[in-house]
């Protein structure tokens, strides 16, 4: 008796619960149709997703920004090779209102010495751009570190994560070779902002940027028959460093050595000239342009040019798809100097190289009390004729501790 009333009350449980299930499950189905047919907001793909999330310190929490803006994710996620991103929206940006730049810091994730150019640029030049250009956003772009240093790095970006909001993790791995998705995923990144960045500046955390000089190149010439104040459309513009052009360098020894069987003599792109990698600025159709044109080669490697699995040359591969919208010379301008060369009233961006980030605070100095804008100012303490660059060259190579030009890295 007792078991055939215990077996009862076990069945009518069971019924009930087998309802519930079902009436959970119709009511799952139903939230699901209304969000394919857009009635109610489908629910991200991970749920570290925050979208639109705001930038002030209280909210970041130590969180970084993985490929596409909006994308905010716990710091261990984002170092994590393993984990996928959703992928970016392209957007077209507005340029009525003038231009919008992202500055694009490339940086090292597992560099001591690149933290310690982040810190001294976050209290120089990018302080003085966030109080006084409200129109130029500055990221630093890390790329992932490998799965062995991957624990070391979290411990060391956490604190800095934690106290910023300007960090930004593409995927990839951090190494010098793999320098061309690093920029190519920047530039994703650029195109997919909310903000919607007219131009973007990509420069490594090695070189000083002044906002205001930024904003004069794009500025159009007195008397221009354009109606437009500023060059929003077709700008490829930096410093035309190597003035002969791309040649491949077969020395094994080198930094930048490209095989023959890499890149076969037949399909090299001889003499081509491009911008230094340092620091090229370009508005955000040519960008959309290289993104486009990388990521159709990717899917179809067959349509590529020859040059282009074996390029491991960032700035030469940007110099040449660039080139296919603006044409083949580069829009060379004074305004970005190079390690060895003097600073003038007009400089926008110097690259300081083996001088950074010592010399970040002098130049914040000169920038902070009026003079730089007074004159030309002394941006170097080396031990060199400037505007020399084999008296630069033999200075900078004699250096302790500094790797010399063309040797491997």
């Amino acid at each position: 008796m007792k078991f055939t009333i215990f077996f009862g009350i076990s069945f009518f449980l069971l019924l009930l619960c087998s309802l519930r299930l079902l009436q959970i499950a119709n009511i799952g189905q139903e939230k699901l149709q209304a969000s394919e047919q857009g009635l109610l907001p489908r629910p991200p793909e991970s749920s570290f997703y925050i979208p639109n999330r705001q930038s002030s310190v209280q909210e970041r929490s130590g969180d970084v920004e993985l490929s596409a803006p909006g994308l905010w994710l716990p710091l261990e996620a984002a170092l994590d090779i393993g984990w996928s991103p959703p992928p970016p929206v392209t957007v077209s940006p507005d340029t009525s209102t003038g231009p919008e730049i992202l500055v694009a810091v490339t940086s090292c994730s597992v560099c001591a010495v690149s933290a310690a150019r982040r810190a001294a640029a976050r209290s120089t030049w990018v302080r003085q751009i966030a109080e006084q250009n409200s129109n130029i956003d500055v990221k630093f772009v890390l790329a992932q570190p490998s799965p062995a240093g991957r624990k070391a790095a979290l411990r060391d970006l956490r604190p800095e994560a934690e106290l910023n909001g300007d960090l930004v993790v593409v995927r990839g791995t951090e190494e010098y070779r793999n320098l061309p998705n690093k920029t190519l995923r920047l530039l994703r990144y650029a195109l997919s902002g909310i903000r919607q960045w007219t131009h973007v500046l990509k420069t490594d955390d090695d070189c000083y940027v002044r906002g205001h000089a930024l904003l004069s190149i794009l500025r159009m010439p007195a008397g221009s028959a354009s109606q437009e104040q500023y060059r929003c459309t077709g700008v490829y513009t930096g410093c035309l460093e190597n003035v002969h052009g791309f040649y491949p360098l077969r020395n094994p020894d080198s930094k930048w050595y490209i095989s023959y069987e890499e890149m076969p003599d037949e399909v090299v792109p001889w003499a081509r000239r491009y911008l230094a990698g340092w620091g090229y600025l370009l508005s955000a159709d040519v960008a959309l342009h290289i993104v486009n044109s990388t990521l159709h080669w990717e899917h179809n490697p067959e349509e590529a040019p020859g040059w282009y699995s074996g390029l491991h040359w960032e700035d030469v591969m940007v110099g040449l798809v660039a080139g296919e919208v603006v044409g083949e010379e580069p829009q060379a301008n004074d305004a970005f100097v190079p390690a060895w060369k003097g600073c003038t009233v007009d400089t926008a961006v110097r690259h300081l190289d083996v001088e950074a980030p010592k010399l970040f605070q002098m130049l914040y100095e000169l920038e902070t009390s009026g003079a730089w804008q007074a004159g030309d100012v002394p941006c170097t303490e080396g031990d060199y004729a400037v505007n020399d660059y084999w008296s630069w060259k033999n200075w900078r190579d004699g250096l302790e501790g500094v790797l010399a030009i063309g040797e491997v890295g």
